[in-house]
């Protein structure tokens, strides 16, 4: 019998009832797709079929609903039963992904359940310091201020999610929402997390650089706080998909705030939640249209989504009984009147949309203004700011090589700098994002083209794979040397001539320098992939994209968070063709979420 070389045809094979191959068959496909389940009222399945390669056909039957209407030892459709797949809502799922989906839907609701019982006395604690709550709302402000209303909401509620774009303050809230919580309590334990290093070292940068971080309490929090990544918050366990933190043994804080949280993926979602008991609070922060996780799922977004209700333009979803305790505390030119009172959905009263855009100049107006555009999918004006001229957002057609000869050649501003704390600074103003890894327009080539570059022009010699000034990105955890995938580092020699990876600390200060071979994973990067952007903010940018739309990852959310990466200028290297079908395609991952939560 021929062999099929064919992942999901080899998961297929496991499946002992001939009716359910099928099925197997392509949810192993979905899953590869980051779906976490197959939506069977919305798939063809008789097209699905028939797109199979015929060696593939030929060993499994066409999709029979006889094996759906009648539970097998593989197949539950029951809640209560734990077999290899269940159907749920017309949802096929492997056991794994329903159970950690239930699990989380499970934990929002214990979350909600109990901090009714904490609410009373929360209110009371509120207005003990209203005076004080005061002093936080920004006075310059003509409409509602959904900053203070988040600060307020997430320490009424023991689940919260807080979502906005670059600019709108998210940092801020979170400023504010700890200020509060010193306020009523100064010995308060916070822990703050991210998915990524960077994006830990990130949330903490941006509560230092705060404002608000000049004066107590704050002042004082921040000198206890660390920020670490999700794994190293749970006490990650080598070779193990289980974490030192679990629903038996929960973290000892009393408020938990994670941002960047559009990248956490389902089982790491499922087992955060776990790890947090009912009674704290737990506090997610993120932009609901970035990219969502790269593996499996895209639970932020749903949870942000589950919310949404015909007419209203926002997700600011409050009762009238939150409504008016919100307004209670904010200015008369300040309070909420763009929403209306709604009881239907779980999550409100538990999610604040930051809508304004405070960053003033005429850099960040452009880039909100496009980024905006291409999320409603606003076709004419993408059009028009493309063809506009303007130096803030550039549009290449053509792929000009001097267009891309004039924006790498910024990275000398890098090399010439002799103190290695400045020179990371500079190494970090400017990126080249790809979508692809492969490719003439993948990360590899364009990284390879920026060496041979730089080389050419003497301002780099590559006599060796860790050649002097060598940018790097790490790539895989490294806890002994408290490295983690996203942080970024530069080859320079030490005091005695050796070639060193040096990296900055939470604090920006340099670390002792790395012998590179204890490293473990790490690649040039001069170019990366917006992946793995995410969390990370350049003043200049250029996003590289293929020539042809035959990507399934290039979407609107893709385009969006590489081009509010930039904080001053963006060049965009893609056709007219590209563009325009990338804004109207939308990241599309099946869950159960929306439908089971409500």
């Amino acid at each position: 019998m021929t062999f099929i070389n064919d992942i999901h045809f080899q998961f297929s094979e496991l499946v002992a009832d001939k009716n359910l191959k099928p099925y197997a068959y392509l949810l192993s496909k979905r899953l590869q797709d980051r779906h976490i389940c197959i939506d069977l009222s919305g798939t063809d399945l008789k097209s699905e079929y028939e797109s199979w390669a015929p060696e593939v056909r030929e060993r499994i039957e066409p999709f029979s609903e006889k094996a759906l209407s009648n539970s097998t030892n593989l197949l539950s459709v029951s809640t209560e039963e734990k077999k290899p797949f269940v159907v749920y809502n017309n949802k096929f799922y492997t056991y794994r992904y329903f159970n950690y989906e239930s699990q989380i839907i499970d934990k929002i609701q214990d979350f909600i359940r109990i901090e009714q019982s904490e609410l009373s006395n929360r209110k009371q604690e509120l207005k003990y310091i209203k005076d004080k709550l005061f002093g936080l709302q920004d006075e310059n402000l003509d409409i509602t201020d959904w900053q203070l209303t988040g600060c307020i909401n997430s320490y009424l509620n023991n689940f919260s999610i807080i979502t906005g774009g670059p600019g709108t303050g998210k940092t801020t809230t979170i400023a504010k929402l700890i200020v509060a919580l010193c306020f009523s309590n100064s010995s308060i334990k916070i822990a703050l997390a991210a998915p990524t290093g960077k994006a830990a070292v990130r949330v903490l940068e941006s509560l230092k650089e705060n404002s608000l971080a000049k004066e107590e309490p704050l002042k004082s929090k921040i000198d206890e706080l660390n920020s670490s990544t999700i794994h190293r918050l749970l006490g990650y366990k080598p070779n193990s998909p289980y974490f030192r933190y679990d629903k038996n043994n929960q973290l000892d804080f009393d408020v938990v705030i994670v941002d960047e949280a559009s990248m956490i993926d389902v089982p790491l979602f499922a087992k955060l939640l776990s790890a947090v008991d009912s009674s704290k609070r737990l506090i997610l922060i993120g932009d609901k249209n970035q990219l969502a996780s790269v593996e499996a799922g895209s639970m932020f977004g749903d949870l942000c989504n589950s919310a949404v209700t015909d007419g209203m333009k926002t997700l600011n979803l409050f009762s009238k009984e939150r409504l008016g305790f919100l307004n209670s505390f904010l200015n008369a030119n300040n309070t909420i009147n763009e929403t209306k009172p709604i009881d239907s959905k779980l999550l409100k009263n538990h999610i604040t949309e930051l809508v304004l855009n405070r960053r003033v100049n005429q850099e960040s107006i452009v880039i909100d203004k496009f980024s905006k555009a291409i999320m409603n999918e606003d076709i004419e004006v993408v059009k028009t700011t493309l063809k506009s001229g303007s130096e803030i957002i550039r549009f290449d057609e053509a792929y000009d090589v001097a267009v891309f000869k004039e924006f790498i050649k910024k990275y000398k501003d890098y090399i010439d700098e002799t103190d290695v704390v400045k020179a990371i600074g500079k190494l970090n103003d400017i990126r080249v994002l790809c979508a692809v890894r492969e490719g003439k327009h993948g990360v590899y080539s364009i990284n390879r083209e920026v060496e041979w570059y730089l080389q050419k022009h003497n301002l780099i010699k590559i006599d060796a794979d860790n050649y002097i000034n060598r940018p790097i990105l790490v790539n895989k955890n490294n806890r002994e040397l408290n490295l983690f995938n996203g942080d970024i580092g530069l080859m320079r020699k030490d005091k005695d001539g050796i070639r060193m990876a040096y990296f900055l600390d939470k604090n920006g200060e340099l670390r002792d320098g790395i012998l590179p071979s204890f490293i473990g994973g790490y690649e040039t990067v001069y170019a990366m992939t917006i992946h793995k952007c995410q969390g990370s903010e350049f003043n200049n940018v250029l996003i590289v994209l293929p020539e042809k739309n035959k990507h399934d990852l290039l979407t609107k959310e893709l385009l969006y968070t590489a081009v509010t990466r930039a904080k001053s200028k963006v060049i965009i290297q893609a056709t007219e063709d590209v563009i325009f079908n990338i804004v109207q395609k939308r990241v599309k991952r099946t869950s159960g979420i929306i439908d089971r939560i409500n």
